[in-house]
């Protein structure tokens, strides 16, 4: 499914997604192992989501992502969403995240 992303545009996504996690000042178990399935998925060694935060500022992250075909971003979106979803507290801070990534991908989002 990820095949036809750079590791750019998956190191983006991962950075991204650990953004929204410590969005609310706490990352849940949960959270956590969301991400490092998703680096799998992704390809990539659980190893890498470390040197990720060390190494990609979310404001290089995002214009990966614009450069990314329509579904592709809508895959973007479902990660997200997921990842908010996934404590059972969808926090405002992840959504305000949420929204920004998406009016950067060319998604009209008001917040």
């Amino acid at each position: 499914m990820y095949d036809n992303w750079t590791t750019e545009q998956k190191f983006a996504v991962l950075r991204i997604l650990m953004d929204i996690a410590v969005a609310n000042n706490f990352l849940d178990v949960s959270e956590m192992n969301f991400i490092l399935e998703t680096s799998e998925d992704f390809g990539l060694h659980r190893n890498v989501v470390l040197s990720i935060l060390q190494t990609t500022p979310v404001r290089k992250a995002l214009p990966h992502l614009s450069k990314m075909e329509e579904h592709e971003k809508i895959e973007v979106a479902n990660l997200m969403r997921s990842l908010i979803d996934i404590d059972g507290q969808v926090d405002k801070n992840e959504v305000k995240i949420f929204t920004v990534v998406m009016n950067e991908m060319g998604f009209e989002i008001s917040g």
